[in-house]
């Protein structure tokens, strides 16, 4: 298999970068696991809006540091493409079934399981780690002010 250029790579950060910015694609990252989510924003960065200088510089100290790292990361873009692909997929179908019938102002709700995709951050996210500890303060409170009564 022919080796992937730098040129191309930094297309596929692009794409990636794409994916992570749009919250309705972000769920197409959760097809891997928290492990190999690291290993993508390791080698490719999406969470980085990087330059094609900028992103030369790291491959040049990525592939020196973890060589095996762009052959990894490589078959973990595959898959990513591949859940994008279908997500867009199933958009476009649900956009053309859409105009054909009339909308409800309220979505009726579909029986069955929650699933839930961990998707993971490389720097936290501080006012979503202050909102949550806000919210728990808020909870022991009222848990207190409940047991006070």
């Amino acid at each position: 298999m022919p080796r992937v250029t730098q040129r191309e790579q930094y297309n596929r950060h692009l794409f990636l970068r794409t994916a992570w910015t749009d919250p309705s694609k972000q769920t197409c990252l959760a097809v891997l696991s928290a492990t190999e989510q690291w290993k993508i924003h390791t080698f490719y960065r999406p969470s980085e809006e990087l330059t094609l200088k900028q992103f030369r510089n790291h491959l040049h100290i990525i592939q020196r540091d973890h060589p095996q790292l762009r052959h990894v990361s490589g078959k973990l873009y595959r898959r990513i493409e591949h859940a994008v692909a279908q997500h867009t997929q199933r958009q476009t179908k649900q956009q053309a079934s859409a105009e054909g019938r009339k909308q409800n102002k309220v979505p009726a709700r579909r029986g069955g399981p929650v699933v839930v995709y961990g998707v993971v951050r490389p720097k936290p996210d501080l006012n979503k780690l202050l909102k949550a500890l806000v919210e728990m303060a808020r909870e022991e409170q009222d848990e207190d002010n409940k047991s006070r009564s």
